[in-house]
């Protein structure tokens, strides 16, 4: 049966100490899709908290339609739409998330990968997500609702186990799709090892 483990290191104010997790299950689902680095620049208009314009440098390759993120200094948003891109500027509309920074603050934004793998959250055992820049990870059910979006910064880890005091961040319709981008200035390596239970 597929297993998985987490290592928790901790060392604060003189006390060290190592922690394991392992949790087993029927199955497993891992992804470690390669993230381009996020482009960078200000966020030019503010139209409304969901709704404004970037401006950014010239060939940063966003078109019309593509969903991207935006990250800034103490928040992130995401799924938010492309309108039609002129030059350096890149309209958009319908952000989620954290509410836009004000006007002329500077951003990072990225156009979204989807990972395409379907699962339950409910039947989660172990999860474990890692990115090497800054990122933001969507997960979506089969109607495009979000059950979860997890930021995650640089190098840090993201562990959750079942059966501890901590409750399951993706628990409720199953997953469909997992929508990932990169907040940082480089590439990325996005990292997602996942242990399930089947339901029979």
């Amino acid at each position: 049966m597929p297993t998985g483990t987490l290592y928790t290191n901790i060392s604060v104010a003189g006390i060290s100490g190592t922690g394991v997790q392992t949790r087993t299950g029927e199955g497993a689902i891992a992804q470690d899709p390669t993230l381009a680095a996020g482009i960078t620049g200000t966020l030019s208009t503010r139209t409304s908290d969901t709704a404004g314009t970037l401006t950014v440098a010239e060939g940063h390759g966003v078109e019309q339609n593509d969903v991207i993120f935006i990250f800034w200094d103490d928040g992130w948003c995401y799924e938010a739409v492309a309108g039609v891109t002129t030059g350096t500027t890149i309209p958009f509309t319908d952000a989620k998330g954290d509410v836009l920074p004000t006007e002329d603050s500077e951003v990072v934004c990225s156009v979204e990968t989807i990972i395409n793998t379907d699962f339950d959250g409910d039947d989660v055992q172990m999860l474990a997500l890692l990115s090497t820049q800054r990122a933001g990870a969507v997960f979506e059910d089969a109607g495009d609702d979000v059950i979860a979006a997890i930021e995650l910064l640089a190098s840090e880890p993201f562990g959750w186990a079942a059966n501890t005091a901590i409750a399951n961040p993706i628990t409720g319709d199953a997953i469909d799709e997992i929508h990932v981008a990169n907040g940082g200035t480089s590439e990325a390596q996005f990292k997602l090892g996942l242990v399930y239970d089947s339901v029979v």
